[in-house]
Parts: structure tokens; C-alpha cells; sequence
């Protein structure tokens, strides 16, 4: 006996919106626990922990985001989209690894600064 099934391949396209916010939650909860079990060992700094949490979860978003892109790309055989898409994600990873400290260093940096004025 002989079982002819044939592999069927769901094309049902994924929403990405709702992957990118699944994306930047589980990578922001991963990063979290690690960097809270440095933070505990005092390897790092609790600005440091949260300052890596916060970049990690965006990077992490973006990159779920632009995968799931990819795929409906892929499953509608539109390959120079599904390049697009991981294109565009590893330059949204690269970027927000070489922009996000500053733009966050620069943010907290004038809050706290209004937090000591206002303490005077």
C-alpha cells in the first residue's frame, strides 16, 4: 500500500504589523532575562540592562517584521520583494545598532537633566 498525499504548502499570507509586535515583545523579554541576570551579577549597570532590553527588542521586531514580509513574498514567487525585505531588515538591524545608543544617550540624557533641575 502506497500513500499518495502530496505536500501542500500553506500561501496564506501573514499579517506583518502583528509579527513585527510579536517579534519586539519575545526578543525584548528574551534580552530582558539576560541582561537582568547580568545586571544581578553586577556585569552591567541597570541603565546599561535597560539601554540593551529596549535596542534589542526594536532590532528584534524588525527583523521578525521584515522575515514574515519576506515569506509572502516568497509564497507568492515574487523573489525580488522577498530580497527587498531582508535587504531593508538587515539595514533596519544595522542602523538601529549603530543609532539607538546615541538617540538614547541624547533622550535620557535630557531627562535626567530636567529630573536635577527640578529637584533644586
Amino acid at each position: 500500500m502506497t500513500n499518495n498525499k502530496q505536500l501542500v504548502v500553506d500561501t496564506t499570507q501573514r499579517d506583518v504589523t502583528s509579527y513585527l509586535i510579536s517579534g519586539t515583545i519575545f526578543s525584548a523579554t528574551f534580552a530582558g532575562s539576560i541582561n537582568y541576570t547580568k545586571y544581578k551579577k553586577d556585569e552591567i549597570s541597570k541603565y546599561e540592562a535597560i539601554k540593551e532590553t529596549a535596542k534589542l527588542g526594536v532590532q528584534g521586531g524588525i527583523g521578525t517584521g521584515c522575515a514574515v514580509s519576506a515569506a509572502n513574498s516568497i509564497a507568492k514567487k515574487d523573489y525580488v520583494s522577498a530580497l527587498f525585505a531582508i535587504g531593508l531588515g538587515a539595514i533596519g538591524v544595522y542602523a538601529t545598532d549603530k543609532l539607538y545608543d546615541k538617540a538614547y544617550d541624547k533622550f535620557t540624557n535630557k531627562k535626567e537633566e530636567k529630573d536635577d533641575e527640578s529637584t533644586k
